[in-house]
């Protein structure tokens, strides 16, 4: 059994009957939580924000999660919320607030439990150091847990190269976001 399965097995196994909306920007990490969970026959509703930061680029990864759903039947919720990206205030946190508040509204209207987030190991850290560098207190380093309230993460103690096996074996596809190469964004930088 490959570790994605397992990770994700172990973390579900307490909510069985439960309902699940998945946050899905079509990039790979979570295409591979979409495609493990299809691979459990796991019922489970997507839900993806375009802030079209990034133009046609922006909108061909809408376009593909729409086929993606539609050739899976799974249910999807879509937001489209442009985004100025010429603005000089925090547009990851301007994005962040956006989707977040998108994620609180769709589950409180369809009466979702949780929401299931592809974040791994190496996410987490990128996490502690950017909090560290900004000065957080104890409260902003313990970030990421496994579960919080209603959020899961069944990754959170997978590597990167756990995620990336899968999805080479299994020749998922996904779409790749050209802004992960800038090096404008605090994440970017500690990931290059």
């Amino acid at each position: 059994m490959s570790a994605i399965i397992h990770a994700l097995k172990s973390s579900l196994d307490n909510f069985k009957g439960k309902s699940m909306l998945v946050a899905l920007s079509g990039g790979h990490d979570s295409m591979v939580l979409c495609h493990a969970l299809l691979e459990l026959k796991i019922s489970f509703s997507c839900a993806h924000c375009n802030y079209r930061l990034r133009g046609e680029e922006s909108d061909k990864d809408a376009i593909f999660i729409q086929e993606f759903c539609a050739h899976y039947k799974i249910p999807l919720h879509l937001k489209i919320q442009p985004i100025n990206g010429l603005e000089t205030s925090n547009i990851q946190e301007k994005a962040r607030n956006i989707r977040n508040d998108f994620f609180k509204k769709i589950m409180k209207d369809n009466s979702y439990d949780y929401l299931l987030v592809a974040h791994h190991a190496e996410d987490r850290i990128e996490s502690f150091l950017i909090n560290l560098i900004r000065g957080s207190g104890l409260n902003g380093l313990g970030t990421m847990p496994a579960y919080n309230q209603s959020i899961i993460r069944p990754f959170i103690h997978l590597s990167k190269s756990d995620l990336n096996s899968f999805a080479e074996e299994r020749k998922i596809q996904w779409r790749e976001d050209s802004s992960n190469s800038e090096d404008k964004y605090v994440r970017n930088i500690l990931r290059h």
